[in-house]
């Protein structure tokens, strides 16, 4: 079940196994108007940085943190991002 409001509201869900014999996973879809090319730049965490205050800086929206966390996998917890690690933000060029 998919929560109104949630960040999922909106998304395709698919299922897939990568072999007959395994468990299917969930895939999400989000569809996406065609808003021009999107780039990416990367970005270096700092000593106090969280990701709702770069999704505001960046998007100007601090709600928008999970988006930059789906853009990049290795983060296993948000909560504890070591210095230094590079992030990859995406810009739209329209």
């Amino acid at each position: 079940m998919i929560n109104k409001n949630s960040r999922y509201e909106y998304a395709i869900i698919d299922y897939f196994a990568l072999n007959k014999n395994e468990d299917v996973h969930p895939v999400l879809f989000y569809p996406t108007p065609d808003i021009g090319t999107i780039n990416y730049f990367e970005y270096a965490w700092v000593k106090g940085d969280r990701l709702d205050s770069i999704a505001e800086r960046f998007y100007g929206d601090s709600s928008s943190w999970w988006f930059i966390l789906n853009k990049n996998p290795q983060i296993k917890d948000p909560n504890n991002i070591p210095i230094g690690t590079i992030l990859k933000i995406e810009t739209i060029v329209e």
